[in-house]
Protein backbone atom coordinates (compact mmCIF):
# COMPACT_ATOMS: atom_id res chain seq x y z
CA UNK A 1 0.00 0.00 0.00
CA UNK A 2 1.33 3.43 -0.87
CA UNK A 3 2.34 5.53 2.12
CA UNK A 4 0.09 8.58 2.55
CA UNK A 5 0.84 11.54 4.81
CA UNK A 6 1.66 15.23 4.69
CA UNK A 7 4.94 16.01 2.86
CA UNK A 8 7.00 17.41 5.74
CA UNK A 9 10.76 17.53 6.02
CA UNK A 10 12.27 14.64 7.78
CA UNK A 11 12.60 14.63 10.18
CA UNK A 12 10.40 16.42 8.33
CA UNK A 13 11.01 12.76 6.20
CA UNK A 14 14.36 11.46 11.15
CA UNK A 15 18.67 10.05 13.51
CA UNK A 16 16.19 13.48 11.17
CA UNK A 17 18.31 9.99 13.96
CA UNK A 18 20.24 10.58 12.90
CA UNK A 19 14.77 16.05 11.54
CA UNK A 20 16.84 15.05 15.28
CA UNK A 21 15.63 20.95 17.19
CA UNK A 22 16.38 20.53 20.78
CA UNK A 23 13.52 20.44 23.23
CA UNK A 24 14.05 20.97 26.95
CA UNK A 25 11.88 19.00 29.40
CA UNK A 26 9.56 21.97 29.95
CA UNK A 27 9.02 22.70 26.26
CA UNK A 28 5.92 21.65 24.35
CA UNK A 29 4.82 22.08 20.73
CA UNK A 30 3.32 25.54 20.25
CA UNK A 31 0.29 24.14 18.43
CA UNK A 32 -0.98 22.41 21.58
CA UNK A 33 -2.78 24.31 24.33
CA UNK A 34 -2.53 24.05 28.10
CA UNK A 35 -5.48 21.67 28.32
CA UNK A 36 -3.54 18.92 26.54
CA UNK A 37 -3.07 15.74 28.56
CA UNK A 38 0.61 14.93 29.01
CA UNK A 39 2.50 11.71 29.74
CA UNK A 40 6.03 11.64 31.07
CA UNK A 41 8.49 9.85 28.79
CA UNK A 42 12.06 9.52 30.01
CA UNK A 43 11.76 12.78 31.94
CA UNK A 44 10.17 14.69 29.04
CA UNK A 45 6.56 15.85 29.01
CA UNK A 46 5.58 15.03 25.47
CA UNK A 47 2.01 15.42 24.16
CA UNK A 48 0.51 12.23 22.79
CA UNK A 49 3.27 9.91 24.00
CA UNK A 50 2.69 7.04 26.38
CA UNK A 51 5.18 5.92 29.06
CA UNK A 52 7.38 3.02 28.00
CA UNK A 53 9.39 1.23 30.67
CA UNK A 54 11.07 -1.18 28.29
CA UNK A 55 12.21 -1.20 24.67
CA UNK A 56 12.71 -4.38 22.71
CA UNK A 57 16.06 -4.67 20.97
CA UNK A 58 17.15 -6.88 18.07
CA UNK A 59 20.16 -8.42 19.83
CA UNK A 60 21.63 -9.16 23.24
CA UNK A 61 24.23 -6.68 24.56
CA UNK A 62 27.31 -7.09 22.37
CA UNK A 63 29.88 -5.57 24.75
CA UNK A 64 30.44 -5.31 28.50
CA UNK A 65 30.32 -1.58 29.25
CA UNK A 66 26.89 0.09 29.21
CA UNK A 67 26.50 2.87 26.65
CA UNK A 68 23.78 5.46 27.19
CA UNK A 69 23.15 8.91 25.82
CA UNK A 70 20.75 11.81 25.49
CA UNK A 71 20.65 14.31 22.61
CA UNK A 72 19.12 17.78 22.86
CA UNK A 73 19.85 19.62 19.60
CA UNK A 74 19.28 18.74 15.97
CA UNK A 75 20.34 20.17 12.60
CA UNK A 76 19.63 18.47 9.25
CA UNK A 77 22.43 18.60 6.69
CA UNK A 78 20.15 17.27 3.96
CA UNK A 79 16.77 15.57 3.65
CA UNK A 80 15.24 13.44 0.89
CA UNK A 81 11.50 12.81 1.19
CA UNK A 82 9.64 10.03 -0.62
CA UNK A 83 7.18 12.77 -1.66
CA UNK A 84 9.78 14.14 -4.05
CA UNK A 85 9.11 13.87 -7.75
CA UNK A 86 11.14 10.72 -8.18
CA UNK A 87 12.22 9.07 -11.38
CA UNK A 88 11.70 5.46 -10.36
CA UNK A 89 8.50 5.49 -8.29
CA UNK A 90 10.36 4.29 -5.20
CA UNK A 91 9.29 5.16 -1.65
CA UNK A 92 12.77 5.51 -0.21
CA UNK A 93 13.67 8.51 1.94
CA UNK A 94 16.63 9.57 4.01
CA UNK A 95 18.59 12.27 5.74
CA UNK A 96 21.90 13.26 7.23
CA UNK A 97 21.62 15.04 10.55
CA UNK A 98 23.86 16.44 13.25
CA UNK A 99 23.00 16.44 16.94
CA UNK A 100 24.68 17.21 20.26
CA UNK A 101 24.21 15.87 23.76
CA UNK A 102 25.91 13.70 26.37
CA UNK A 103 27.04 10.09 26.01
CA UNK A 104 28.62 7.83 28.64
CA UNK A 105 32.40 7.34 28.21
CA UNK A 106 32.45 10.46 26.01
CA UNK A 107 30.86 13.34 27.91
CA UNK A 108 29.65 16.15 25.67
CA UNK A 109 29.20 14.55 22.26
CA UNK A 110 28.58 15.73 18.71
CA UNK A 111 26.87 13.14 16.51
CA UNK A 112 26.38 12.87 12.75
CA UNK A 113 24.26 10.15 11.16
CA UNK A 114 23.44 9.43 7.51
CA UNK A 115 20.60 6.97 6.84
CA UNK A 116 17.94 5.88 4.37
CA UNK A 117 14.70 3.95 4.76
CA UNK A 118 12.02 2.49 2.53
CA UNK A 119 8.31 3.16 3.14
CA UNK A 120 7.43 0.26 0.84
CA UNK A 121 9.13 -2.13 3.29
CA UNK A 122 6.97 -2.21 6.42
CA UNK A 123 8.76 -2.33 9.77
CA UNK A 124 9.08 -5.76 11.39
CA UNK A 125 7.98 -4.16 14.69
CA UNK A 126 10.99 -5.41 16.62
CA UNK A 127 10.82 -2.16 18.59
CA UNK A 128 7.90 -0.69 20.52
CA UNK A 129 6.96 2.91 19.60
CA UNK A 130 5.92 5.26 22.41
CA UNK A 131 4.19 7.76 20.12
CA UNK A 132 0.70 7.69 18.55
CA UNK A 133 1.38 5.57 15.44
CA UNK A 134 -0.80 5.79 12.34
CA UNK A 135 -0.16 2.32 10.91
CA UNK A 136 2.44 3.46 8.36
CA UNK A 137 6.02 2.32 8.92
CA UNK A 138 9.30 1.77 7.12
CA UNK A 139 12.45 -0.31 7.47
CA UNK A 140 15.95 1.15 7.52
CA UNK A 141 17.99 0.31 4.44
CA UNK A 142 21.04 -1.77 5.34
CA UNK A 143 23.06 -1.63 2.10
CA UNK A 144 25.21 1.50 1.79
CA UNK A 145 26.09 3.82 0.20
CA UNK A 146 22.52 4.45 -0.92
CA UNK A 147 21.86 6.89 -3.78
CA UNK A 148 18.44 8.46 -4.40
CA UNK A 149 17.09 8.49 -7.93
CA UNK A 150 17.41 11.92 -9.47
CA UNK A 151 19.16 13.41 -6.43
CA UNK A 152 22.77 14.21 -5.61
CA UNK A 153 22.54 13.22 -1.93
CA UNK A 154 23.95 9.85 -0.88
CA UNK A 155 23.26 8.12 2.45
CA UNK A 156 26.45 6.56 3.78
CA UNK A 157 25.00 4.50 6.64
CA UNK A 158 27.65 5.99 8.94
CA UNK A 159 27.19 7.22 12.50
CA UNK A 160 30.06 9.19 14.06
CA UNK A 161 30.11 10.25 17.72
CA UNK A 162 32.78 12.84 18.56
CA UNK A 163 33.82 13.63 22.14
CA UNK A 164 34.89 17.10 23.24
CA UNK A 165 38.57 16.08 23.04
CA UNK A 166 38.18 14.92 19.42
CA UNK A 167 38.13 11.15 20.03
CA UNK A 168 35.57 9.46 17.79
CA UNK A 169 33.38 6.36 17.89
CA UNK A 170 32.53 5.05 14.42
CA UNK A 171 29.35 3.09 13.78
CA UNK A 172 27.54 1.50 10.85
CA UNK A 173 23.75 1.35 10.52
CA UNK A 174 22.71 -2.31 10.41
CA UNK A 175 18.92 -2.00 10.62
CA UNK A 176 16.06 -0.23 12.28
CA UNK A 177 12.52 1.01 11.95
CA UNK A 178 10.66 4.26 11.26
CA UNK A 179 7.06 4.90 12.37
CA UNK A 180 4.74 7.63 11.17
CA UNK A 181 3.05 9.41 14.09
CA UNK A 182 -0.14 11.44 14.32
CA UNK A 183 -0.25 13.95 17.16
CA UNK A 184 -2.97 16.08 15.57
CA UNK A 185 -3.02 14.63 12.05
CA UNK A 186 -1.37 11.69 10.32
CA UNK A 187 2.21 12.43 9.39
CA UNK A 188 2.90 15.34 11.74
CA UNK A 189 5.35 13.22 13.73
CA UNK A 190 7.89 10.46 13.28
CA UNK A 191 9.60 7.94 15.54
CA UNK A 192 12.84 6.18 14.63
CA UNK A 193 14.83 3.27 15.99
CA UNK A 194 18.28 3.19 14.34
CA UNK A 195 20.38 0.10 15.02
CA UNK A 196 24.13 0.78 15.01
CA UNK A 197 27.16 -1.52 15.23
CA UNK A 198 30.34 0.11 16.56
CA UNK A 199 33.36 -0.50 14.37
CA UNK A 200 36.33 1.27 15.89
CA UNK A 201 37.10 4.95 16.01
CA UNK A 202 39.98 7.24 16.87
CA UNK A 203 42.00 7.99 20.00
CA UNK A 204 41.03 5.81 22.94
CA UNK A 205 38.19 4.35 20.84
CA UNK A 206 40.49 3.11 18.08
CA UNK A 207 39.63 -0.55 18.77
CA UNK A 208 36.09 0.01 20.05
CA UNK A 209 33.37 -2.59 19.52
CA UNK A 210 29.75 -2.63 20.58
CA UNK A 211 26.25 -1.75 19.47
CA UNK A 212 23.39 0.58 20.32
CA UNK A 213 19.98 1.79 19.20
CA UNK A 214 19.24 5.46 18.61
CA UNK A 215 15.64 6.26 19.55
CA UNK A 216 14.23 9.53 18.24
CA UNK A 217 10.77 11.13 18.35
CA UNK A 218 10.05 14.19 16.19
CA UNK A 219 7.26 16.71 15.97
CA UNK A 220 7.58 17.47 12.26
CA UNK A 221 5.00 20.26 12.25
CA UNK A 222 6.89 22.20 14.93
CA UNK A 223 10.24 20.89 13.61
CA UNK A 224 11.32 19.79 17.09
CA UNK A 225 12.98 16.71 18.47
CA UNK A 226 10.84 15.62 21.42
CA UNK A 227 13.06 12.74 22.46
CA UNK A 228 16.57 11.69 21.43
CA UNK A 229 18.40 8.92 23.26
CA UNK A 230 20.63 5.89 23.09
CA UNK A 231 18.52 3.10 24.55
CA UNK A 232 19.74 1.56 27.79
CA UNK A 233 20.68 -1.74 26.13
CA UNK A 234 23.60 -0.08 24.30
CA UNK A 235 27.11 -1.31 25.09
CA UNK A 236 30.75 -0.65 24.18
CA UNK A 237 34.23 -2.01 24.84
CA UNK A 238 37.50 -0.19 24.07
Amino acid sequence: MRHRSIPLALLAAAWFALALAGCEPSATPASLDDTTSYAKVKGLKVPGLQPADEHETPTEPCAKRPLKGRFRTFEPNWVVSHFREGCDGSLDAGAEVASSGNVTHMGKTYAVASAAWNWADEAARVHTPVGPTTGSSASLITSYPHAFCGRSEVATGDVVLTAANGDEVHGTITGGEVYELGFERAGDGQEQFIEVTIMGGTGRFDDAIGCFVLHIVFDLFEQKMLLGEILEEGSIDY
